[in-house]
């Protein structure tokens, strides 16, 4: 093995390189072992089942050592005591609603895949039994030491991490050595793009850089989550990014901290260094208060209609005042003033279904910035109805003053993905009617209202 992981004088074995087909064949050295991939779009990504030959399940149970088989978690607490590390080529699945409860500084290394979706309703959590202070930088005793994605095999399925909470994580090594010591205080993705972020909140994390998400030499796809109350000692409590072209969009970041204000770098809630991450949609203000922008060294042709605090007068991106609905429980939700709404961009992105609420993501089609949509513009109808009429199931309704038009949904599971299937029936502003043998689905009914009105 030559320096710096390289092969030499060994045959790569590319499948037809004089044709000009230069992918690598099965049991190539090559294979997994570049320098940076790149994210497999969903409607490209090979789905593929599992079989989980391990199944742990009861209400709390103890977990430590080697993930080295497909595992599924079914519990309701499960207390981590040692340091877990998942195998290359196994998949460790956790179930909705499930704690991780880190006893100690142990993290997770991921060499497999990891697969941790909750819901909107069960998220997942991932904390410390018993936290150390957050905007302490010297000392480390019980707090957990987050995941850690350090050149995990692209031959790997992706791994998916959606409607997850991660809290009380905490780096702060100084062996400039280990970088995964002390970046990337709740996520750290060193080498490996196969991975979807999606619809968490992040709070309550340290790190001396990237106080919850720490991205080098690769391009994840991180969307639609919530970070505030993440503490950095020297730069990015939102996220920091090296060498990176990762996807970053919808998302909401306000109230996170830097420790110490000066350093060789300019501060932002967001660091970049050597990296152009495709900013989209996102509403980053006060993080910390007073830095601007805030975020550092973004590239101007990758940006576009955010709500950022110093960044604007380009590509529809605006400095202003988000108008938060203050009185939620969860800060970042917008009022009905906020110019964030549907002021997101019409570009094509991978958007979930619902944001982070759990409330559909798209409104009007056009997307709200941030990472929850506001759903004033949308009212439910009452007293819908069903009929069958001859070869036809009708939907009616009681009209809602100032809807200017419906959207119907429906789904062969109730607790499933809904589709738009106005097109699929006969609709006349009043009702709608399907095929009776088409029509054995989940239905709801939406009024859409134009709020800028």
């Amino acid at each position: 093995m030559a320096p710096n992981n390289n092969i030499t004088n060994i045959d790569p074995l590319l499948i037809n390189p004089d044709g000009l087909d230069f992918r690598l064949e099965e049991g190539s050295p090559a294979k997994g072992y570049g320098c940076e991939t790149y994210y497999i779009a969903k409607d490209k990504e090979i789905k593929v089942s599992k079989t989980y030959t391990n199944v742990l399940q009861g209400n709390k149970i103890n977990l430590e050592g080697n993930i080295t088989e497909n595992t599924l978690i079914k519990a309701d607490t499960v207390s981590v005591s040692s340091d877990l590390i998942i195998y290359n080529s196994t998949t460790l699945k956790i179930s909705a609603g499930t704690v991780f409860s880190f006893t100690g500084p142990y993290k997770i290394n991921v060499e497999g895949t990891l697969i941790a979706e909750g819901t909107a309703y069960e998220r997942i959590i991932f904390t410390s039994e018993n936290p150390d202070p957050v905007d302490n930088y010297t000392d480390i005793k019980y707090s957990w030491a987050g995941l850690v994605f350090d050149k995990t095999l692209s031959t790997n399925d992706s791994s998916s991490i959606k409607y997850a909470v991660f809290e009380y994580a905490k780096k702060i090594s100084y062996d400039e050595w280990d970088i995964s010591g002390y970046y990337g205080g709740a996520i750290f993705i060193n080498n490996f793009s196969k991975l979807i972020i999606e619809n968490n909140i992040f709070r309550y994390n340290t790190a001396l850089y990237g106080a919850a998400i720490g991205v080098a030499n690769c391009q994840p796809q991180i969307n639609n989550n919530l970070f505030y109350q993440n503490y950095a000692q020297h730069n990015g409590p939102v996220a920091c990014f090296i060498n990176s072209y990762s996807y970053f969009y919808n998302n909401t970041a306000i109230d996170n901290y830097i420790y110490e204000t000066s350093g060789i770098y300019t501060q932002g809630a967001v660091f970049n260094f050597r990296s152009k991450p495709y900013f989209v949609n996102n509403i980053i203000r006060n993080s910390p208060e007073g830095i601007t922008p805030q975020v550092h060294s973004n590239k101007e042709y990758f940006t576009y209609n955010n709500d950022i605090q110093g960044i604007y007068g380009y590509n529809n991106n605006i400095d202003a005042d988000p108008s938060f609905d203050e009185t939620q429980f969860i800060p970042g939700g917008l009022s009905e003033s906020s110019v964030c709404i549907d002021s997101g961009a019409e570009i094509e992105l991978f958007q979930p279904q619902f944001d982070l609420f759990g409330n559909p993501r798209i409104m009007n089609e056009i997307i709200d910035m941030g990472a929850f949509e506001d759903q004033r513009s949308h009212l439910i109808p009452k007293n819908i109805k069903t009929e069958i009429i001859g070869n036809y199931l009708e939907l009616t309704w009681d009209p809602v003053i100032g809807a200017t038009s419906y959207k119907i949904y429906a789904s062969e599971d109730p607790y499933g993905i809904f589709e738009d299937v106005l097109d699929v029936g006969t609709y006349d502003g009043e009702s709608w009617r399907i095929a009776y043998s088409q029509s054995r689905r989940f239905y709801y009914v939406v009024a859409v209202t134009d709020i800028k009105k």
